[in-house]
C-alpha cells in the first residue's frame, strides 16, 4: 500500500509539472525586490541594536552619576566630621592665645588714646 498521500509535496511546481519561466527583467526585478527586503530588515534590526544598546548605556549612566552623587555627599560628609575635632582644638588652643595677645595691644592702644585724648595731648 503507498504512502504518498502521507508525506507533503515539497516540489516548486504546484501545477503539477508545468515551469513558470522568467524573463531576465523579471528575474531582476526579483532580485532586487529581495535585495531591498533584505536590506531593509538588517536596517531595522540595526537600529533596533542600537536603541537597545543606547538605553543601556543611558541606564548605566545614570547609575554611575546616582553612585558617583552618592560618594561625593559621603566623601563630604566624612571630610566635614573630621575636621570637625580640628575646629574645635584651634577654638580651644590657638585662639585664645590670639586674643589675649591681639586684645591686650588692642585694649592698651585704647587706654593709651583715652588718656590723651582726656588729657588734652594729641601727640603719640
Amino acid at each position: 500500500m503507498p504512502i504518498a498521500h502521507l508525506l507533503e509535496d515539497f516540489s516548486d511546481n504546484p501545477d503539477n509539472g508545468t515551469t513558470h519561466l522568467l524573463d531576465e527583467e523579471a528575474l531582476e526585478e526579483h532580485r532586487l525586490e529581495s535585495f531591498e527586503r533584505g536590506y531593509s530588515a538588517g536596517w531595522e534590526d540595526a537600529v533596533a541594536a542600537q536603541e537597545q544598546q543606547f538605553g543601556q548605556m543611558n541606564t548605566d549612566l545614570a547609575a554611575a552619576l546616582s553612585d558617583l552623587s552618592f560618594t561625593y555627599q559621603e566623601a563630604l560628609t566624612r571630610m566635614t566630621l573630621s575636621l570637625e575635632p580640628m575646629f574645635e582644638s584651634l577654638v580651644q588652643v590657638v585662639l585664645p592665645k590670639l586674643l589675649d595677645r591681639g586684645f591686650a595691644s588692642r585694649l592698651t592702644e585704647q587706654l593709651t588714646e583715652i588718656r590723651r585724648i582726656k588729657s588734652g595731648s594729641r601727640c603719640k
